[in-house]
């Protein structure tokens, strides 16, 4: 792939909205290249698409269901978005011209958009210094968390029963960036620290945070069932208590993590439910949901505070991976937070609205 060319992958929304370097190649590695000669069908409407393509060169043609038709040529502006951006896809893309396009698994590139943003709010936080040497009671500071307030008691108690205690070592890597997730973790004795390794093997890493007794780990890449975003070492000796992924889902997510359609979400609209709109402020520019509040998953942390917790909300996105984190972590809180279940891909398309149409 030449360097012009991953300059203008970089302009491209919500592509450009990958920031950090790992993930970045990591896109780069799953984008395809493709060519089509003139007067082919690209993709008709009314089928799921699993892959989201821009036009690099040529012409093409978007048809709709009632026939009207749009040209686009690759300078458009409007082809800094996905062709036909609309996860219903009512359009019918036909080449005028031959074209040259690129594509990349819309699963694929959501997980990347989850992993990416996932990461931020701990890139802010200020590390933490504590000269604290009194034996400390984890399980008291996990239970004051506001999740556990809106979890059953018997969930509670079975997660302390379900819990496998491990001795770990100072330097011993708990959690492996790039790996598949499979606990969730709490601090009983002993401290971590959260690292971000880029891909220069010869680059330092990035410490990110440190992590206390009574603190809970590791349970974002269970939700967005995404890998690991960064890697945990332990900074002294201690006792883990860890979740496996099942008891997990069973335990935790489930009981906070209520999926409803579309239409149960119209419905809790007339009753005053809130919608957000947990992508890039790029995405949400060129389409999203009427009455939506926009607030990007990498600041949702920030800006939790500004939210009313006497409404209901309800989470999406394009397909409901990033809009898994930002639901539990408002539950997690304290608020009530749906997940609309599979993002705007289930979604009309005219209730889509296009406020840059034009």
């Amino acid at each position: 792939m030449t360097e012009q060319l991953i300059k203008y992958i970089e302009t491209l929304i919500p592509l450009c909205d990958i920031k950090k370097e790992q993930n970045q190649k990591g896109l780069l590695k799953h984008i395809l290249l493709g060519k089509m000669p003139a007067n082919k069908t690209l993709f008709p409407s009314g089928e799921q698409n699993d892959f989201t393509f821009y036009l690099l060169s040529g012409q093409i043609t978007l048809i709709d269901s009632f026939n009207d038709k749009t040209i686009l040529t690759s300078e458009d502006p409007r082809c800094r978005f996905p062709i036909g951006y609309d996860q219903s896809n009512k359009y019918t893309v036909q080449t005028n011209t031959t074209i040259n396009y690129i594509k990349i698994n819309s699963q694929i590139l959501d997980i990347l958009l989850t992993w990416d943003q996932t990461t931020t709010p701990l890139l802010r936080q200020p590390i933490k210094e504590s000269n604290d040497e009194n034996k400390f009671d984890w399980m008291s500071k996990i239970l004051e968390l506001e999740l556990f307030q809106r979890i059953p008691p018997s969930n509670i108690q079975a997660m302390f029963l379900r819990f496998e205690n491990i001795q770990v070592n100072q330097d011993e890597i708990v959690i492996e960036q790039d790996t598949e997730a499979a606990y969730y973790y709490v601090i009983k004795t002993g401290k971590a620290a959260v690292y971000r390794f880029n891909t220069d093997d010869n680059a330092c890493p990035s410490k990110l945070a440190e992590l206390d007794p009574g603190t809970a780990f590791g349970e974002e890449a269970l939700v967005a069932d995404t890998l690991r975003n960064a890697t945990i070492i332990m900074q002294e000796a201690g006792e883990l208590a860890r979740l496996s992924k099942l008891d997990f889902i069973e335990l935790l997510k489930n009981p906070v993590m209520k999926s409803i359609s579309y239409q149960e979400a119209l419905t809790m609209m007339n009753n005053s439910a809130r919608l957000i709109d947990v992508r890039t402020e790029n995405e949400y520019r060129h389409n999203h949901l009427t009455d939506s509040l926009n607030i990007p998953l990498y600041s949702i942390r920030d800006q939790i505070e500004t939210l009313d917790n006497t409404f209901a909300y309800i989470m999406y996105c394009d397909t409901g991976s990033r809009s898994s984190s930002a639901c539990y972590i408002l539950n997690e809180r304290g608020f009530t937070a749906y997940l609309l279940d599979q993002g705007l891909n289930q979604v009309p398309s005219e209730a889509i609205i296009h406020p840059d149409k034009n």
